[in-house]
């Protein structure tokens, strides 16, 4: 267990933790935990959130190795903090740096993650080991935040952006190969096959009543709302699959390798339409 503090209200406690669960030891576990918050970030936005569980089993024996875990994790940042360049002095303009130029403090960045994990080694012979590992992901983005694009005059006017999006990737990976190894002589062999699939898919949501309007900073107004409807959306799907293979012999301190790799884009396809609120 370790925990820490520091700057702008930061507090982080960390948890990793594994024993054995059976009389064999042949079962294993270990849970990995972080919590951590502040105050606000160095630009006066709000503080960054990282929440994180990861929880894994594993099986192990003199020739099979049995690993599943899962990651679930939820981060919120603050909005970056930037700067405004004065284009005819060359030097930023003479503002407070440690609060936001525009809009308050809560924008930002929120992403979800959960991932599931899944990996087997068997050693068949003792020339022989097969393994396989398969992966599911699932990664939920949001932007809410004034967005600036462009100095429009040195008279502290910006171009600002209410609009925001919404995005849900998914991603399924397998791997598999099988690794051969023997001796001829003085000579050391290792031969290793697979394929890889994946299949990722990427669903963005945009805002249909997000805005541009000039901005002046320097005599702050009232802001639009940032945007709520978001309808606008986009998909994009993605499968690929490759398959490999790897030579490696050795004499000594010697060693050659040689391989060959091929990559399948098997499908894409990119699908724009419009769908309910959120």
């Amino acid at each position: 267990m370790s925990s820490d503090v520091g700057s702008f209200g930061l507090i982080r406690g960390t948890l990793d933790a594994n024993r054995a669960i059976s009389g064999d030891n042949r079962f294993s576990a270990r849970i990995v935990a972080t919590a951590a918050t502040a105050d606000r970030n160095f630009g006066g936005y709000r503080g960054t959130e990282d929440y994180l569980f990861a929880p894994g089993l594993r099986y192990k024996n003199g020739s099979t190795d049995i690993i599943v875990s899962a990651t679930l994790g939820n981060q919120i940042f603050g909005m970056p903090p930037y700067t405004v360049l004065n284009t005819a002095t060359g030097k930023p303009f003479d503002v407070a740096f440690d609060r936001p130029l525009v809009g308050g403090k809560d924008q930002g960045v929120q992403i979800e993650t959960t991932q599931f994990n899944a990996e087997i080694t068997q050693k068949l012979t003792d020339w022989l080991t097969v393994v396989g590992r398969a992966q599911h992901q699932k990664i939920n983005f949001a932007l809410a935040q004034y967005s600036p694009f462009v100095v429009l005059d040195n008279s502290g006017v910006l171009l600002i952006s209410t609009g925001g999006t919404r995005q849900t990737s998914k991603n399924d990976a397998f791997d598999t190969f099988a690794r051969i190894t023997f001796d001829t002589g003085p000579l050391s062999h290792k031969l290793v096959g697979g394929m890889t699939q994946v299949d990722a898919t990427v669903d963005s949501i945009y805002a249909s009543d997000g805005n541009m309007f000039p901005y002046n900073f320097l005599m702050p107004e009232p802001l639009p709302p940032l945007a709520v409807n978001f309808n606008a959306t986009a998909t994009s799907i993605m499968k690929q699959r490759g398959y490999y293979g790897q030579y490696l012999v050795g004499i000594g301190p010697i060693h050659l390798t040689a391989g060959l790799r091929r990559r399948d884009e098997v499908a894409l396809d990119l699908q724009w339409g419009s769908g309910p609120a959120l």
